[in-house]
């Protein structure tokens, strides 16, 4: 299942265009960060340590420090430098700071960016021109540059913003050729330019800085203020789920470790394949197919693997054995609880063989360190609740040791599919009533569903980006099999190939299969020889 989830073009990158880089400075009022402090009731001044977070005084103040123009290029670039470089870039000049606000104080990737204003200010004092930045998302794109934080004076995070500069009036364009053409054309076609910031290396020792690219061009003609994406929403929600099912790949592979066995990783008879099926018998009425975006592929292929036992429709089949995931996994549990008189935990050298979760995200959960029949136990249940969730009466019901409350897998996709999100009606009852999760299916790549490699045309554009990422694939493979089988520093790499992945993905889905209304896709034959 395969969309577009992000703009892969934008205005801010086509010329003319003018870079710039320096400093802001994020002074954040993290007092904010705490439900409790907007409690009316409660005495002001009253405050736990738990609660004042890192930066308690915090301004809320958004300003750019130290950038300066870096590079300017017109679209008949000159052999001449253009005046305007080393300029300083400047924001709010003689006005109030900017703000930057969390749009709910339980959701901290969701700050806003208010009150921007802009200004080019030259060596000798000349404004070259001002103008207004429209509202604009900080976090629009959130990314890890890295996979540690170095020290909290340089975090692992990178975002970035977009938006429009509205309200521009032109002061000294003089030996500026871009600042010349963007006047000109903003001018013939009432065009506002655009902006883009990319924030990373942040600081929050004191100083709360964060190092800024930035680049501004002519905004395409009725271009939105801001650019979310297609199915932004739909995007993060299946991409948390699909971080959540890597944390169970690692935590059922510690369970088989720590009992003396061998995850198959790098295998043609586990490696997926579509169409298929689940393995180990589960849900065997169930087609697995790889194919666009649609919320009948949600319904059908999404919620059918991840559907409770209360609700599957095999449950009273007595020729099925484990009729959902959660089933099979609910045997393994029993399983480990029959074994508890028997020590099949007692080789300890087998715990520094297994995996840690190599990422950030509390969100996701954590893995468990297999060491004994509680903490097995304890990690299989984390992986029943985060599927088809705890409780069938109430979805939200899942939390554990492994992680914080959330919404089950099942239930995340039946969001999906009712466009809707799951809201308590008045009679206290889980309904999808609450605010809207869009749809745009014309914001889904057209794929050739389950893409067969004797279908594509040799040595074809489309056969050339199924090849590489194939070959991406197979090499990610391989390097899982090395981390599961005790090389785990290789974990790393893995990671560095599954963003390789990434970009290959993302290539041969935009391909057109020449002649036809549809797109290539990924090719998941184990063997492509």
């Amino acid at each position: 299942m395969y969309f577009r989830s992000h703009v892969t073009w934008g205005s801010y990158l086509d010329l003319p265009r003018l870079t710039f880089t320096g400093w802001v400075h994020v002074d954040v009022a993290t007092m904010n960060n705490s439900p409790c402090n907007f409690d009316i009731n409660r005495p002001e001044l009253i405050l736990p340590p738990s609660e004042w977070n890192w930066n308690t005084n915090g301004t809320g103040e958004f300003k750019l420090f130290n950038c300066f123009v870096t590079s300017a290029l017109t679209t008949n670039p000159l052999d001449i430098p253009d005046a305007i470089i080393d300029s300083k870039v400047v924001s709010n000049f003689n006005m109030p700071y900017a703000k930057i606000v969390d749009l709910d104080v339980q959701h901290q990737l969701s700050s806003e960016i208010y009150g921007l204003h802009l200004a080019i200010v030259r060596s000798n004092g000349d404004i070259a021109f001002q103008a207004r930045a429209e509202t604009m998302p900080l976090v629009q794109d959130m990314w890890t540059r890295r996979i540690c934080n170095l020290s909290l004076a340089d975090r692992n995070m990178g975002s970035k913003a977009v938006t429009v500069l509205t309200g521009i009036t032109w002061g000294n364009t003089a030996g500026s050729p871009v600042l010349q053409e963007f006047k000109a054309l903003t001018a013939k076609s009432h065009r506002n330019l655009s902006i883009t910031f990319n924030v990373f290396n942040f600081n929050e020792v004191g100083q709360n800085l964060a190092t800024l690219v930035g680049a501004i061009g002519v905004a395409f003609e009725n271009e939105s203020l801001h650019f979310a994406g297609h199915n932004v929403e739909i995007y993060k929600r299946i991409r948390s789920v699909v971080m959540q099912e890597m944390q169970h790949m690692i935590q059922a592979a510690n369970i088989l470790i720590a009992i003396g066995g061998k995850p198959m990783i790098d295998s043609k008879e586990h490696a997926p394949s579509y169409p298929g099926s689940l393995p180990g018998g589960v849900l065997p009425n169930l087609r697995i197919t790889l194919e666009k975006l649609s919320k009948q592929h949600v319904y059908e292929v999404l919620m059918g693997i991840e559907v409770p036992h209360n609700i599957s429709l095999d449950s009273d089949n007595p020729e099925i054995f484990n009729d959902t995931i959660g089933q099979f996994y609910k045997e393994i549990q029993v399983c480990i609880e029959d074994l508890k008189d028997k020590d099949i935990f007692s080789d300890e050298s087998l715990v520094n063989k297994q995996m840690e979760w190599p990422w950030d995200a509390p969100s996701v959960g954590t893995v468990v360190i297999i060491k004994d029949h509680a903490t097995a136990i304890e990690a299989v249940q984390g992986i029943m609740n985060q599927g088809e969730g705890a409780s069938p009466l109430d979805p939200s019901v899942g939390s554990s040791a492994v992680g914080p409350p959330f919404l089950a897998h099942f239930y995340n996709f039946e969001e999906i599919v009712c466009q809707k999100h799951l809201a308590l009606d008045e009679d206290g009852r889980f309904c999808y009533s609450g605010d809207p999760i869009p749809f745009d299916p014309t914001g889904v790549w057209p794929m050739l569903p389950n893409l067969d490699k004797n279908k594509i045309p040799a040595f074809s554009r489309c056969y050339i980006a199924a090849r590489n990422f194939h070959g991406a694939w197979r090499a990610l493979l391989r390097k899982l099999q090395e981390v599961f089988d005790g090389n785990i520093g290789g974990m790393m790499d893995s990671i560095a190939l599954m963003h390789t992945l990434a970009v290959h993905g993302h290539k041969v889905m935009q391909i057109n299969i020449e002649g036809t209304e549809e797109n290539c896709g990924p090719v998941w034959d184990y063997e492509w020889n």
